[in-house]
């Protein structure tokens, strides 16, 4: 292989595999991204609000379930399909197995004709960085109508996004092949447990100046975010026996072992939206920030606690 097959297509005929390389395009694309649709929401004049957080929260919880389905996909592809070297050395064969394996789980679930075609194209390109490109331009087509819709009717663009990405995720958890709640008893103690802590302190620290700039209300619930990204990774490399894909926790876990995920999390988090609080005046651009935190650790943790009730 030369380098570019071996740093970005094979680790997407493999379902989806991080390398230093492809870690740095991948997140080049992800900032370019972050910035585009910043731009965007400023020139359409849209306060990045709760309201916004709202609208946007059924497309952030989509994109986790549809790459969990994916796992899931790749997964119960036949053995003789995977044996056959084409399906790990040429790309087209492979998201082809994906797809026809994706549409005959999906014939089942969303059986309406068009729709399971048009989700199982989705899925088989629902592996990085599709899965960045395809939930921001849905996300954005919708929000265009919705902005849209708002003009000439007078409905508040994020009733009619949420309303539309709630329709999409419900097509997507209908299409979950849910096995087990199991994970849910191990994961959601985890994390709710690691952030009443932080809220406990946050209760504490409301009278010191200085100490509630780190820990307050608002930095404990975006940290909970982050703590269902740590349990469920956690619980899947621990119980499950998953390996992680990732670059940089492989080399913390190396080294630190697996329960330094937890430690990184508040140690990262927190001095970071201490800085956007405290360097960042303009405040839609320091709650867009602070949205991009949440779902940078929300999304991973969904997509883990998901693939678990799938296994």
């Amino acid at each position: 292989m030369g380098f570019f097959e071996e740093n970005f297509v094979a680790p997407i005929i493999q379902n989806g595999w991080f390398n230093p390389f492809n870690t740095i395009a991948y997140g080049a694309i992800l900032v370019i991204g972050v910035v585009l649709v910043y731009k965007l929401l400023e020139k359409l004049k849209i306060n990045i609000d709760k309201k916004f957080l709202l609208a946007i929260l059924p497309f952030v919880v989509w994109a986790p379930v549809t790459r969990a389905i994916r796992d899931f996909v790749f997964g119960t592809i036949p053995a003789d399909i995977k044996s056959n070297p084409l399906f790990l050395t040429d790309l087209s064969y492979n998201l082809g197995a994906v797809y026809n394996q994706a549409n005959i789980h999906l014939s089942s679930t969303l059986p309406i004709p068009g729709i399971s075609s048009l989700y199982s194209s989705i899925i088989t390109w629902f592996v990085t960085p599709g899965s960045y490109l395809i939930t921001a331009a849905l996300a954005t087509i919708v929000l265009l109508i919705s902005y849209f819709i708002q003009k000439k009717k007078n409905i508040p663009y994020w009733k009619t996004m949420f309303l539309t990405g709630f329709l999409i995720l419900l097509a997507a958890i209908i299409s979950l092949p849910i096995k087990s709640l199991y994970p849910l008893v191990l994961i959601l103690p985890t994390a709710l447990g690691l952030t009443a802590i932080f809220f406990g302190i946050s209760y504490f620290a409301k009278n010191k100046p200085k100490l509630k700039e780190f820990f307050n209300y608002q930095s404990s619930s975006i940290l909970g975010a982050h703590f269902l990204d740590a349990a469920a990774t956690f619980w899947a490399l621990t119980a499950y026996g998953f390996v992680e894909q990732h670059v940089v926790p492989r080399l913390f876990f190396g080294s630190l072992g697996i329960w330094s995920f937890f430690i990184l999390k508040p140690v990262v988090v927190l001095p970071v939206l201490w800085v956007f609080n405290k360097e960042i005046d303009n405040p839609r651009m320091r709650n867009f920030l602070k949205v991009a935190v949440i779902i940078l650790g929300l999304a991973p943790g969904l997509r883990d606690m998901t693939t678990l009730l799938l296994v």
